[in-house]
């Protein structure tokens, strides 16, 4: 048996109209919370909130409050209506966890991350504070985030993000 697809449509709401879900687990912190204000004012409101039809929020809590951090009176949503209460339930909780189970490619992230730095573009707004970045990039030649100089630079060894000597 195959479920029907269900209709998917982006609308705008008015961010006073959305409800959170009580029992979120999921927390965010006021660092958090700029972080995701700044993506959005740099990068737009690119991810949408899910909502019930009920206007109860599924996913984008955090969303919601940078959004009203930032002044914006209405936002982008997606209704998720073809859902059933227990797979609201556990789409607020998915949502969350299955994104933390992503990995990245250590040679392509400082790949990109020197991309983005010699692009001059503002690395503040990507997530990674500047202790990260620093053992993100350590040995990537010519990066020398926090100041290393010549001692920055030298082969990559690939595999995971360095750690730094104690």
């Amino acid at each position: 048996f195959e479920r029907p697809r269900p209709v998917l449509q982006i609308e705008m709401l008015s961010v006073d109209r959305l409800v959170p879900y009580i029992r979120n687990a999921r927390t965010h912190s006021e660092d958090q919370i700029a972080q995701i204000a700044a993506s959005i004012a740099e990068f737009g409101f690119t991810n949408p909130i899910l909502i019930g039809e009920d206007e109860v929020i599924i996913a984008g809590h955090g969303r919601l409050m940078a959004a009203k951090a930032l002044g914006l009176t209405e936002v982008p949503v997606i209704v998720l209506d073809h859902l059933t209460e227990a797979q609201r339930r556990a789409l607020v909780i998915a949502d969350n966890r299955i994104a933390e189970n992503a990995g990245w490619d250590d040679d392509l992230l400082r790949s990109e991350l020197a991309a983005l730095r010699e692009a001059d573009f503002d690395l503040d707004l990507i997530g990674f504070d500047e202790t990260e970045l620093d053992e993100i990039m350590a040995g990537f030649e010519g990066f020398g985030m926090g100041g290393g100089g010549d001692e920055a630079q030298g082969e990559g060894t690939g595999g995971g993000a360095a750690t730094p000597a104690p």
